[in-house]
């Protein structure tokens, strides 16, 4: 099974405008995606956000003058220090979304590019212990 098998949307390399901002204090928390399913979005942080905290998107359609209206919940916080990094990210879970707008979305992003699995293919421990006991 590889990594993105395993993730329950495709990432596609979107970058384009959204507006997220805290339900409970408005605060804005981003303005740029970094990648895009149908399912959630990855931002770069403008300030600190914790997982679990619920937020409100609009993203705009690339290349368009549409915006997308959605509620959703932070699950991921990424601070940024691994090597080719380029500062904090944050993973976001799209809970609700009208059900046109998440079909335009998806529509939209088939088109870009797949994120590339970044941690490499997951480790198949049970054949590294046969190699190991088989001596090669």
């Amino acid at each position: 099974m590889s990594t993105s098998t395993l993730r329950e949307h495709s990432r596609h390399q979107v970058h384009t405008e959204c507006v997220l901002r805290a339900r409970k204090d408005d605060r804005l928390i981003a303005d740029r995606t970094l990648d895009v399913s149908w399912s959630g979005i990855r931002v770069r942080s403008l300030v600190g956000a914790r997982v679990g905290e619920r937020v409100r998107i609009s993203l705009r359609i690339p290349d368009s003058i549409t915006w997308l209206d959605a509620e959703g919940e932070v699950t991921r916080v990424c601070e940024g220090r691994r090597e080719g990094e380029d500062g904090a990210t944050l993973g976001v879970r799209v809970k609700r979304m009208d059900g046109m707008h998440r079909l335009l979305l998806a529509t939209v992003i088939r088109h870009y590019p797949l994120v590339p699995a970044e941690r490499g293919e997951e480790r198949n421990y049970a054949r590294v212990v046969q190699r190991i006991a088989d001596g090669t």
